[in-house]
């Protein structure tokens, strides 16, 4: 499909994610929990890379996103997880994916089916394990690597994922999100069927 700049995947799907993104926190949440500004959030943008493509099944597709904090004390006890969605289904095989901070240690992260609906299968999903990137300094940013490779018989197509930044001290709250894709697409096979 060649390359594409991920911003257009963003207005495509604008719409959806400000409607499932979770501002703010609970005013509910312990005294452990740190000042309002820090568990306010909403940033959201495209990832400023051109879409990966696999022309054959095992190549290493690598992401870098970036966890920003914007304000002035530290954040703690930071993660991002990501969904993948778009040609998902139950029964072909799970990505690969492998991750880590920027400089630092691979870790495997492992994928969950989701199923959404019976009448709806491409809003199924796999959901990721927590990747754990640890307390961010005021103003400061960490980039985190994520690595997706697709096994044999992977379906064939372009896969979009969602990356969310959240912290354990701030309960559900999403702090940013980031649109990305990757894409499977050997030289032969069908769009939408495995290759």
């Amino acid at each position: 499909m060649g390359m594409r700049v991920r911003r257009v995947a963003v207005a495509a799907a604008g719409a959806m994610l400000t409607a499932a993104l979770p501002v703010g926190w609970s005013q509910t949440a312990s005294a452990a929990t740190p000042p309002v500004n820090v568990c306010t959030g909403g940033y959201g943008d495209g990832i400023e890379q051109s879409v990966p493509t696999a022309r054959k099944p095992g190549v290493k597709l690598r992401q870098w996103i970036p966890v920003r904090n914007h304000q002035t004390v530290v954040l703690p006890q930071v993660y991002v997880s990501f969904q993948v969605l778009g040609n998902v289904e139950r029964r072909a095989p799970l990505p690969v994916v492998w991750w880590r901070v920027k400089n630092g240690t691979w870790h495997r992260a492992t994928l969950h089916w989701v199923w959404n609906s019976p009448n709806l299968p491409r809003e199924s999903q796999w959901l990721s394990s927590n990747l754990e990137v640890g307390d961010l300094a005021p103003k400061a940013t960490k980039w985190v690597e994520v690595d997706m490779s697709f096994p044999r018989h992977s379906i064939k197509g372009t896969y979009y994922q969602y990356f969310w930044v959240h912290s354990h001290a701030c309960g559900s709250a999403a702090l940013s999100w980031y649109l990305g894709a990757v894409e499977y697409w050997p030289w032969k096979g069908i769009p939408g069927k495995p290759a």
